[in-house]
């Protein structure tokens, strides 16, 4: 599984080379989000003896199967993957899935930009000055540039017949409201594509295997924003940036088990502005123990705080012991 960033793919062949020969394997699944394993992409990656591929459809490629009749918005559901072959290319699968919270989130965020746009174009029919048709058409085509919802709105400037610079130019729109109900009807629906073959990975695992590129890229996050900022900025030779990035790599490694081990407390925090927990709290609770080194009478001796009953549970979970 590749990030969606590694976008060099003559880099990414090369590695996945080397994974065959390191470990002996016959075949390889390559899983990528929609901007990394294109169509074109595709096209590359076919010559490639024992190299399969895992990527998702564009919204444009859903719409192309929705025109072919081969699929058909009724198959997306929310409790089972459904699975459709290409009869063009059976070696094409497309495993059909449905995300009642994102569906939820687009609705509410398209009918949030329509009313947007529709707030605009009232303002700008209302312009007081006068002006001419170019302009206000200008406008338009911006504000709707701006929200990008062109294709929900019929629009025309119905011009005053008398005067080519005038304030009785008149901005009249209607909303697409069949438009809108056919991409309500995808709202939240994604394709899974693979030519891996059934006997190997079913249409779960094939799901399972494109969702785990999340993980990729949380721990892209984690190395380059959040605990670690692994950019070796202050560091000008290679061999300084290659061993800073192999650190960051090291303790990124750490972070993981980390985080598995600690997984009961973050499972039992609370939710959204409840939770409490997470990697950089537990790190700032457990910078309190502190070991001082203190004289007394000419005698130096080692003073370790005592940790404190939350301490002494994220120990356990860690299995340090002081």
């Amino acid at each position: 599984v590749f990030p969606g960033n590694t976008n060099d793919l003559t880099t990414v062949m090369g590695k996945i080379t080397e994974l065959r020969e390191l470990y002996g394997l016959e075949k390889v699944v390559f899983a990528g989000d929609r901007g990394m394993v294109t169509a074109a992409r595709l096209k590359e990656m076919e010559g490639i003896e024992g190299l399969n591929t895992i990527s998702a459809l564009t919204h444009r490629e859903i719409v192309a199967l929705l025109e072919r009749k081969l699929v058909e918005p009724e198959l997306f559901d929310e409790r089972q993957v459904v699975e459709v072959i290409d009869p063009e290319d059976p070696r094409q699968r497309y495993c059909l899935c449905r995300n009642p919270l994102t569906a939820e989130r687009e609705s509410k965020t398209r009918r949030k930009l329509v009313e947007l746009t529709e707030e605009g174009l009232k303002e700008i029919d209302a312009y007081k000055r006068k002006t001419s048709v170019e302009v206000l058409g200008a406008r338009v085509g911006k504000l709707l540039a701006k929200y990008k919802m062109a294709k929900f709105f019929d629009w025309q400037v119905e011009a005053d017949a008398g005067e080519r610079i005038s304030r009785a130019h008149k901005v009249i729109w209607s909303v697409k409201e069949q438009k809108i109900a056919e991409e309500h009807l995808l709202d939240g629906c994604y394709i899974v594509r693979t030519d891996v073959e059934a006997a190997r990975l079913d249409k779960d695992a094939v799901v399972s295997t494109y969702k785990s590129l999340a993980n990729v890229e949380r721990a892209f996050r984690s190395l380059k924003m959040s605990h670690l900022e692994i950019r070796p900025v202050y560091h000008k030779k290679d061999e300084r940036i290659r061993a800073h990035v192999f650190m960051c790599t090291l303790a990124y490694y750490l972070q993981w088990h980390m985080v598995e081990r600690l997984r009961p407390l973050f499972e039992a925090d609370g939710q959204g502005k409840e939770r409490r927990w997470t990697v950089q709290n537990v790190i700032e609770r457990l910078r309190q123990i502190c070991r001082s080194e203190v004289e007394l009478s000419g005698v130096r001796f080692h003073k370790t705080t005592l940790p404190d009953e939350e301490q002494k549970q994220i120990l356990d979970l860690l299995a340090v012991t002081m």
